[in-house]
């Protein structure tokens, strides 16, 4: 991937942002470029991209790292697309099951995810490199902004 549709994504990043700063969250500083380069696979919906998904290996599992849709185009389906062709992605990358990270209770993640398949994974059944990811986020503040959780989806 060339680095103007690195930048386009990462821009898309930063602006899904939005939602969850209306609920008055602020995320710890990263480089969302460094999230998409180091990505296994990124999913892209729209010409010009208006959303993206960005997936990894973590242990034997198919990690999902981030979907991020502009907020112009959110509430469209977009998400539900761009999770449904990363379980085709998974599934063909040959992994059994896919894994996450995510806020609990923020409508649009913790409930979102588990309408599409996704329960709990209790930290103690989580990969050694999984366990690290939840560490990290935890080191960096993200836990403090509202509760987090690992999830899991056979596939």
């Amino acid at each position: 991937m060339d680095e103007s549709r690195i930048a386009e994504l990462a821009k898309i990043e930063d602006l899904s942002v939005a939602p969850f700063t209306a609920l008055g969250m602020v995320f710890p500083p990263d480089d969302p470029a460094e999230v998409i380069r180091g990505a296994e696979a990124v999913l892209v919906e729209g010409d010009p991209p208006v959303a993206f998904a960005a997936l990894g290996r973590l242990g034997p599992d198919a990690h999902l790292e981030q979907i991020a849709v502009h907020p112009d185009h959110g509430a469209r389906g977009i998400g539900t697309r761009l999770l449904l062709a990363s379980f085709d992605w998974a599934r063909g990358a040959g992994y059994r099951r896919m894994v996450l990270t995510t806020f609990t209770d923020i409508p649009w993640n913790g409930p979102w995810y588990t309408r599409h398949g996704f329960r709990e994974l209790p930290y103690a059944e989580c990969s050694p490199e999984l366990q690290a990811v939840r560490d990290a986020e935890i080191e960096s503040g993200l836990d403090a902004m509202a509760p987090r959780l690992v999830m899991v989806r056979e596939l």
